[in-house]
């Protein structure tokens, strides 16, 4: 296992049943690439679905790379990139983004394919309604690395400005879960408010 998931599963604990089985073969074929190692562990362990009601994991979307493939990840349309004066390509040229999660104030969570290695990707997180290339903040780290900042004391800017502020005690609840709960009548996130 990744050494940030395994880090990521002694501050949030995956529950019973999380974790989904993915094809990365298959992945792979459809794409073109690979996908980072931590986020494969991440969703062997975890799996599609939201951290403390704020941020959602891998959304699901349909269709092919431009439009969301396997059912889980997609790219930004060229029109929304130029919209926002993002300083990536469009799928498929070398550096254009791959969506892995959504905040509940809509800002965006990427990997900027460029580099030769998906483990080498860096984490671009877009702040929403933010004007120009300064939206996109880079980080040199993995997925994994990234959540360990955002939930840990030392927040890194943009975290520490209401992005997951509040989220100091990450629990992680898989969507199947999520329906299980909410068919029962129950509030799946009722002690995160």
């Amino acid at each position: 296992m990744h050494k940030d998931v395994r880090s990521l599963t002694a501050r949030m604990p995956p529950h019973d049943g999380a974790g989904d089985r993915i094809q990365w073969d298959q992945v792979r074929q459809v794409w073109g690439t690979g996908f980072p190692s931590d986020f494969m562990d991440f969703m062997s362990v975890y799996g599609t679905g939201a951290i403390s009601d704020v941020l959602e994991i891998s959304r699901q979307n349909d269709g092919v790379p431009d439009e969301g493939p396997l059912d889980a990840w997609f790219t930004p349309m060229e029109e929304w990139l130029e919209e926002t004066s993002a300083p990536y390509p469009a799928w498929p040229d070398k550096g254009f983004l791959i969506s892995w999660g959504l905040d509940e104030n809509q800002n965006s969570y990427y990997w900027s394919t460029r580099g030769d290695h998906p483990d080498r990707w860096p984490v671009v997180v877009w702040e929403f309604n933010s004007e120009g290339p300064a939206g996109f903040i880079e980080f040199d780290d993995g997925m994994a690395a990234v959540l360990l900042k955002a939930f840990g004391p030392n927040k890194p800017y943009p975290f520490n400005e209401g992005f997951m502020a509040d989220v100091t005690r990450p629990r992680f609840l898989h969507r199947r879960e999520q329906a299980r709960l909410r068919e029962l009548g129950l509030d799946p996130w009722l002690n995160e408010r």
